[in-house]
């Protein structure tokens, strides 16, 4: 009964809050309430529209391992803030899914760029923007 209680603490941890490790998931999360899709090493869409407290789903059809990972400005390339949060979905591996939740104390009118921060300025849609409602 324990190890039933704490597998869904962790899962709802998890989506709760985002994550900051490797979030490869067999599937989205029920509650996701958006979807960013990565394939060919291009984001799709690359501006998205959400209200604060969204769960992003985010699912990577490459082989290889992506991150969506909030930075500062555009083609920064390193982890940031932009209006005092971030967000980073960690590791998500080929052919899986991850999920990160866009801060719930994002403002208003906020645009929040993110890149991969496996492969930077080589995706080929290297930066793309949460805007928040």
């Amino acid at each position: 009964m324990f190890w039933k209680l704490a597998l869904g603490v962790s899962l709802v941890s998890l989506v709760a809050c985002g994550a900051n490790g490797p979030t490869s998931l067999s599937g989205p999360p029920p509650d996701a309430g958006a979807t960013i899709t990565i394939q060919g090493y291009a984001y799709s869409p690359l501006e998205l529209t959400v209200d604060a407290g969204t769960i992003v789903a985010v699912h990577n059809l490459d082989e290889h391992q992506h991150t969506v990972t909030s930075e500062s400005t555009d083609n920064a390339f390193v982890p940031g803030r932009t209006n005092g949060v971030a967000f980073d979905t960690g590791t998500v591996e080929g052919n899986a899914w991850g999920v990160f939740t866009v801060p719930a104390e994002a403002p208003s009118g906020a645009v929040l760029p993110y890149y991969c921060v496996t492969h930077g300025a080589g995706m080929k849609t290297p930066n793309g923007h949460i805007h928040v409602r």
